[in-house]
């Protein structure tokens, strides 16, 4: 599998296919003679003093082994198996698990967005905010969904937001790296600049016509009228929606929706050196079992590489 480095050093296979990741997985596997058993759902763990003594297939079959890894993952992306029942094991086993909750998932909100859907931008600043909640503060790639908003800046906002109280406001700055005065001086010479245009038009010139009307419509400006018509005050809304455009927090995206899950087996029950379990003598715990998880670009996948290469090396 070739494989490529982007300008921000994450690596990607050339084919932008995860198939092509997947088989080079599977050819690893194989390599070392592991033994994949598909269709095989767990149905008990048995434990003797600390000890696994065995696991109980759905189907009779019993699986024997020293030592066991598990690595099932969260509860995000149910349908692909990982449904959270490893936590239920675990619980039996001995081990706290931190609540989990849906993270890196998109935010909906309580406006109507579906005439921007699709848009997207590379530097979004998105703050989250209420009287009775410490800000928080994202900057990076958004783009706007059929109910809300995803992207970058958007999924590693939504690991603080999740369980919080509904009265959040969402508020964007589309232009972070620039001032109030900055952007009114740069509006201000658009402006004078098309003066016969209609200002939908002159202001799409910074954020694309769906925006522009978008964000009119939010300051009650008749998009057809001249930009020459502007008065001052008028100017002064739209430098303020520009650099605060506010929205109605509604929820985090559920489990289903979510890249990973946050919380799992508490990090004080496992031996950082070798993934292993302090409760359970044989047990050795990897990925999103844990309560372990970073935001998007990568970091998760490196958690599970990393946690998942020590639980095996230590397992020898």
């Amino acid at each position: 599998m070739e494989v490529g480095l982007e300008d921000d050093n994450r690596v990607f296979p050339k084919s932008n296919k995860a198939h092509d990741i997947l088989n080079a997985l599977l050819a690893y596997v194989q390599e070392g003679g592991v033994k994949i058993l598909i269709d095989s759902k767990v149905d008990r763990v048995v434990k003797k003093d600390n000890l696994i003594s065995k696991i109980i297939l759905s189907n009779g079959k019993e699986i024997l082994a020293d030592k066991f890894i598990f690595a099932c993952g969260g509860k995000s992306y149910p349908n692909s198996g990982s449904s959270g029942e490893v936590f239920d094991w675990l619980k039996f086993l001995g081990h706290t698990i931190i609540d989990l909750k849906p993270a890196l998932s998109q935010i909906f909100v309580k406006e109507n967005v579906e005439t921007i859907e699709g848009l997207s931008f590379s530097n979004i600043q998105i703050l989250a905010k209420n009287e009775n909640f410490k800000s928080s503060k994202s900057r990076g790639g958004l783009i706007f969904t059929k109910k809300g908003l995803s992207g970058p800046a958007v999924l590693n906002l939504s690991r603080e937001l999740t369980g919080k109280n509904k009265n959040l406001e969402i508020v964007l700055d589309f232009f972070p790296d620039k001032n109030k005065e900055e952007l009114k001086i740069e509006i201000k010479n658009i402006l004078n600049n098309n003066k016969n245009f209609n200002i939908k038009n002159t202001l799409a010139l910074l954020v694309t016509k769906r925006l522009s009307d978008f964000l009119l419509d939010k300051i009650a400006i008749d998009k057809n009228r001249k930009s020459a018509s502007l008065s001052g005050s008028e100017v002064e809304n739209v430098v303020n929606i520009l650099k605060s455009t506010h929205f109605t927090f509604i929820k985090v995206g559920d489990f289903s929706e979510a890249m990973i899950s946050c919380g799992g087996v508490s990090l004080k029950e496992v031996d950082n050196k070798t993934m292993a379990s302090k409760i359970i003598s044989n047990l050795y715990l990897a990925g999103e079992t844990l309560d372990l998880d970073g935001p998007t670009g990568g970091y998760n996948l490196q958690i599970a590489w990393t946690t998942g290469y020590l639980a095996g090396s230590s397992c020898f």
